[in-house]
């Protein structure tokens, strides 16, 4: 299991093993492997004793090649590296946002005003902007290597415009994360003694991830209408629409 193989590497990136890319492509980590591999096979250091080390670069390579392992051990990396029992994980350990993790943001106590000029860091404007920001980022993480990053609307500051702030809003009411989730895998398809079992426990995953999938993209849209209710500067333009209009 890479539970084992990660934990007995003193701690060690399995990407840093390899000297690739969290996002790297197979032909990558192949170029790495072979690298690495020549680097450190025990023939080719005569007097010092890499054999530890050479087991650890072919267990990172296995990982890594193959697509389910590589996707368990994504989800529970920061883990491992920490010396965490994966046995144990749950929301909580997950390295992005979790639905979990959000809620506590839909509270005015989250951000301390809205005076850009008071604490920045911590105004309405910065704070919710920051946030979005980090989502998209998130999302941008998940997606294929190629594949070219659309550019979401920026919540902005205090001086964003009406179709600045309606294009956000339009953009995020209509959301839906590509994250995997599988740190909600009810179990490791790599267990499985045949075809048929893996397949049955590869669809229980399957379905345990796209509940979560639903959850996470429901949250995100309850922030973004708490987010809505409170922005003042949107307000503001809409009384103001209906005074145009009137």
């Amino acid at each position: 299991m890479v539970e084992a193989n990660a934990q007995g590497l003193g701690k060690t990136c399995y990407y840093e093993l390899l000297g690739v890319d969290r996002k790297a492509t197979t032909k990558e980590i192949v170029k790495g492997y072979r690298k690495a591999a020549l680097k450190w096979h025990p023939d080719k250091n005569p007097g010092v004793d890499t054999k530890e080390k050479f087991q650890e670069i072919q267990a990172a390579n296995q990982c890594l090649m193959d697509e389910n392992e590589r996707a368990w051990y994504d989800t529970h990396r920061d883990q491992i590296l920490m010396g965490k029992s994966v046995d144990d994980a749950d929301e909580k350990d997950a390295s992005y946002f979790t639905k979990s993790k959000l809620k506590p943001y839909m509270k005015e106590s989250c951000f301390k005003g809205y005076d850009s000029a008071k604490e920045p860091e911590k105004n309405f404007y910065t704070f919710y902007h920051d946030l979005f920001a980090q989502l998209d980022t998130e999302e941008e993480l998940e997606e294929m290597v190629g594949t070219e990053h659309y550019k979401v609307p920026l919540f902005g500051g205090i001086d964003a415009t009406m179709q600045s702030c309606k294009n956000f809003y339009e953009y995020w009411s209509t959301f839906c994360t590509i994250k995997q989730f599988s740190y909600v895998d009810l179990y490791n398809p790599n267990d499985c003694p045949n075809r048929r079992v893996k397949r049955l426990v590869e669809a229980d995953n399957k379905r345990e991830r796209m509940r979560e999938r639903s959850k996470f993209n429901d949250t995100v849209h309850e922030l973004l209408r708490f987010v809505k209710q409170h922005d003042h500067r949107y307000q503001n333009h809409l009384t103001a629409e209906v005074a145009e209009r009137q």
